[in-house]
């Protein structure tokens, strides 16, 4: 289940002609294996969305591929509340680990519906791709705020300040950190 999830994230990023400088690390770890964990937990409130961003996924292109790889893993992940102390965020985000690696950290997040992830910057640089839902706005310190479709892929730099607002839908995402600590602390701006 978890190389057929790998090869088609591989497909996605290959098929997104990355520049080989953000890619590079790549190669190591998709070669590595990739496991599930032993006692999958689902009790983050944001589980409960587990179904519909499901049914939002794509089915089409290789955004689809990758979306159909993800979403039967979904309910069999350890999920985990973020940010228990933020009133907002701890019902409504949380996230789970697809693969860790000293260089490397893939993993997927869901945002409930019309929910503000306030802007945050971390030590590493990360690929962001949504999978579901055009209506997600994510900003970036440029100012921009950019309405993408499932499978775009959004780079946040180093340090960038960086933020999502969800419409009318749960948004579910896949991210890639690499660089400098991939999985390091976060911190609101």
């Amino acid at each position: 289940m978890m190389d057929v999830l790998k090869i088609a994230l591989g497909n996605h990023l290959v098929a997104a002609d990355l520049p080989e400088a953000l890619t590079s690390g790549l190669k190591d770890s998709f070669a590595r294996d990739w496991a599930l964990p032993a006692d999958p937990d689902t009790r983050a409130p944001v589980c409960n969305l587990l179904e519909a961003v499901a049914a939002l996924a794509p089915i089409e292109g290789t955004i689809g591929q990758l979306a159909s790889a993800l979403v039967p893993v979904l309910p069999k992940l350890v999920w985990v509340v973020d940010y228990p102390e933020h009133s907002v965020l701890k019902e409504r985000f949380g996230h789970a680990v697809l693969h860790l690696s000293p260089d490397l950290l893939i993993g997927c997040n869901i945002l409930a519906a019309e929910t503000d992830y306030p802007a945050h910057r971390h030590a590493a640089d990360e690929l962001y791709v949504p999978m579901t839902n055009g209506s997600t706005g994510y900003w970036q310190e440029t100012g921009q705020t950019q309405h993408v479709s499932p499978g775009e892929i959004i780079r946040h730099a180093s340090r960038e300040a960086h933020a999502m607002r969800t419409g009318a839908e749960p948004v579910l995402n896949l991210w890639v950190q690499f660089g400098e600590a991939p999985g390091g602390p976060t911190w609101f701006t």
